[in-house]
């Protein structure tokens, strides 16, 4: 009888013993398993931030592309969206109309343009007759070419073009 006591005593013992060590074992395994994951989002983390990085020279090539070859045609240039907000023009816009660089900015609506440029002394007549014949040609789909008397005594030809997104050039 002692010998099975003993026996028993002995087994309860290695089997609380097995039960650690598993338990170890679990628990190195599951450290192990977050800690290849620790590296692996590392991995991807820093993958991703050399992509944005690269991505971000790129975009800064092709916008400096961009604005060397608008800024060095012979054409004044402006672009507005279809809500008739000014998204970009060229320098060249400004020199051949005479604009003050500080004078018009990206966003500013098509009246507003034509308010400061009236207020400036650049341009003369009726701005709003002008805006609004424009606007209705837009909206036929119609390209406009007209020709514009500065205040200077220079007369400049303009062309309106309706672009796929409702803008225009």
């Amino acid at each position: 009888a002692e010998l099975c006591a003993a026996g028993m005593v002995m087994g309860v013992a290695g089997s609380k013993e097995f039960k650690r060590g598993l338990m170890r074992g679990a628990v190195n395994s599951a450290l192990l398993v977050f800690g290849m994951a620790a590296l692996i989002l590392f991995v991807i983390g820093g993958m991703i931030v050399l992509c944005a990085r690269q991505v971000g020279v790129r975009l800064n090539k092709q916008r400096f592309k961009l604005d060397t070859a608008l800024n060095n045609m012979s054409h004044g240039l402006c672009m507005f969206d279809a809500c008739g907000r000014l998204i970009i023009h060229n320098v060249r816009y400004l020199e051949i109309v005479n604009i003050p660089d500080n004078l018009i900015v990206p966003g500013c609506t098509v009246p507003e343009l034509m308010n400061r440029m009236k207020e400036a002394g650049i341009v003369n007549g009726d701005q709003y007759q002008d805006i609004a014949s424009l606007m209705a040609s837009l909206a036929f789909g119609k390209t406009t070419q007209s020709l514009s008397e500065l205040k200077d005594g220079r007369i400049i030809s303009v062309m309106n073009r309706l672009l796929p997104d409702g803008g225009w050039v």
